[in-house]
């Protein structure tokens, strides 16, 4: 028995012996380190060669901030600041988050990952770390505090695949991860002025696969028509048209340097001040025409009409059309605002004046001095006298609201009958289609065909409504209840706050919310642009689902110039490009939302994106 007790426990102490060797080499679980160190201090070890500005770390003096992973907020990703200026993240979360294994060794608390084929080497209380080859340094050291290891997010900017930013005194931060964006951005083609001159680069702008032939001094200009469809590049004395569906390629053009968009994006229209003349170019036929001498009568009726200049009606063509009877001419002014026509009947002016078009644009409705409102067909004919009123506005194709200091009427075309009316008629959008979109007080209805139909009974007023398809998907505007909803059938889903939508000027104009909305080619996600908190943000919704998801993107939007300045375009059902003129992201929703960033070169700038099919 003896013997058996000293055999047993013989075994017992060899066992015990090769648990403790295995234990000095194999890693511990992260969870069971940080569990024995939780919110200790962690200072620099004495014998590790540290920088003049390293700083030890007291783990409970590290305060909660508002962390962005791949712009979306995770609640186990929670990140810290310290002493208001440092930003510790939970590098052994993070690394789980993107199925990167994570060792650490208890021996010497050194910790290490391998990513990107590289092998990246940390140890508590140093602050220099290794990735491959190199060394780099950080303000602080990492340490084992609330359950995590954490730390300095400037680490990650050493990475390949990540991109880290920092707002405040560090009370936002953010780390961006798409390691294999390239992939997906091969076709995407991007309209870019480099040092003055433009030219179609790849999506960063590494790679030139086209510029204006020839030597030219000065800079060249790049404006995009209202769709955003169409670009024209001025290069010196030449100028180009490139369509961005398609092959994207540029065509040579013949007109004025000073020539500039027609409204429709049908023309390209300029002024010859010496000959008191304008022209057209027609995109389609591409033939020039000599239009007339419209701009400067306009001026002239400005002069008498003591117009400023910058409301001046005549600067941008917006509609124009000759038939062998007639010729419409119509201009605006930069922001689109007013509509001033001419319409001529075999050489004579038949209308000169202010105008407001039908949705379906084969009306006009005009005022007449010291007689009242007039409304025609587009061709000059067919006067029909509505009366002496404060205002008149459409609201479809059929009908006119009108108002006096005695109350608000609807008058009906075809009926030609004024009609007194308890609840207000409103017109709030437009399909693709030329379909009209109206409210009667809040039932809101559609003209089709000329048919008025109801499609649903809203809770509220609302200012504006997109139509995402015809099978019941809308988009629905409320300023009142400050409130933007999504409308599947008979289902609403709150997206934002309408005082939330990026829209230039953060008012509703005649486009409503459109301008802050973007629908993928496959109709299956729409994206609306918000300002959230003061970052840029993006509502992505799955329109089968209702489902929204938020992102939150590294931009501070709390400028005033900012939603003027932020273009949309996606490139596929699944992947948005958001771009300013110095930056760009590229936002990825397949399975999981992935984002890169980046910012142009010096001396370069965005001006257009498309994608190749």
């Amino acid at each position: 028995m003896k013997f058996l007790r000293s055999k047993a426990a013989f075994i017992a102490i060899a066992l015990v012996s090769v648990m403790c060797l295995a234990a000095a080499v194999i890693a511990v679980d992260v969870s069971v380190f940080m569990l024995k160190r939780r919110d200790r201090t962690i200072a620099v070890q004495p014998q590790q060669p540290v920088s003049n500005n390293v700083q030890p770390v007291r783990a409970d003096e590290l305060k909660e901030c508002v962390f962005f992973f791949n712009g979306q907020k995770i609640n186990v990703l929670t990140t810290y600041t310290y002493a208001g200026e440092f930003v510790f993240v939970p590098i052994d979360l993070i690394l789980r988050k993107i199925g990167v294994g994570f060792e650490y060794f208890s021996p010497d608390d050194t910790f290490q990952f391998e990513i990107a084929g590289q092998k990246a080497v940390f140890k508590l209380g140093s602050n220099e770390f290794t990735f491959g080859d190199s060394i780099f340094d950080m303000h602080c050291s990492p340490v084992a505090a609330k359950n995590s290891i954490l730390v300095p997010i400037e680490a990650f900017s050493h990475i390949p695949g990540f991109e880290t930013d920092v707002y405040g005194e560090s009370e936002t931060a953010f780390i961006n991860y798409y390691p294999d964006y390239m992939k997906k951005a091969e076709n995407v083609r991007v309209l870019r002025l480099v040092n003055g001159l433009g030219g179609i680069y790849d999506m960063e702008g590494n790679e030139l696969y086209w510029s204006a032939p020839g030597e030219r001094e000065g800079i060249d200009s790049i404006s995009r028509d209202a769709e955003g469809i169409k670009y024209l590049l001025k290069a010196g004395e030449s100028s180009y048209i490139i369509e961005s569906r398609g092959n994207g390629y540029p065509a040579s053009v013949n007109v004025s340097p000073e020539a500039g968009w027609s409204a429709d994006g049908k023309y390209l229209y300029w002024i010859d001040y010496e000959k008191k003349l304008s022209y057209i170019y027609d995109i389609k036929t591409a033939l020039t025409k000599k239009l007339g001498d419209y701009y400067f009568r306009i001026e002239r009726d400005n002069v008498q009409k003591s117009v400023q200049p910058e409301y001046a009606q005549n600067s941008v063509l917006y509609d124009y059309k000759k038939a062998s009877l007639y010729r419409r001419a119509v201009f605006t002014n930069a922001m689109h605002e007013g509509k001033y026509a001419f319409i001529e009947r075999k050489g004579k002016t038949v209308l000169q004046g202010y105008v407001a078009y039908s949705p379906d644009r084969q009306r006009v409705l005009y005022y007449k001095n010291g007689e009242g409102y007039y409304v025609s067909v587009v061709d000059g004919t067919r006067h029909i006298f509505l009366g002496e009123y404060v205002s008149a506005v459409w609201v479809n194709n059929d009908k006119i609201t009108l108002s006096d200091n005695r109350g608000v009427y609807l008058f009906d075309i075809s009926d030609k009958m004024k009609l007194n009316v308890e609840k207000l008629w409103r017109k709030v959008g437009q399909a693709p289609n030329g379909d009209v979109l109206f409210t009667v007080g809040n039932l809101l209805m559609c003209e089709a065909n000329g048919e008025e139909k109801p499609v649903l009974q809203l809770p509220w007023a609302c200012d504006s409504v997109l139509r995402l398809s015809e099978e019941g998907l809308y988009i629905a505007v409320s300023s009142e209840e400050d409130s933007v909803y999504y409308i599947n059938k008979d289902k609403l889903t709150n997206i934002c706050a309408a005082s939330e939508l990026l829209i230039p000027g953060g008012l509703l104009g005649e486009k409503g919310a459109e301008e802050a909305i973007s629908r993928a080619k496959g109709g299956k996600r729409t994206a609306v642009l918000v300002n959230r908190g003061g970052f840029l943000g993006l509502n992505i919704i799955e329109e089968a689902s209702s489902d929204i998801t938020e992102i939150t993107l590294n931009y501070r939007t709390d400028s005033g110039e900012a939603a003027g300045r932020i273009s949309s375009k996606w490139l596929s059902d699944t992947r948005l490009l958001i771009y300013l003129k110095d930056r760009a992201w590229l936002v990825d929703t397949e399975n999981d939302v992935k984002i890169y960033r980046w910012d142009e070169k010096k001396q370069s700038t965005i001006e257009g994106a498309w994608v190749l099919f």
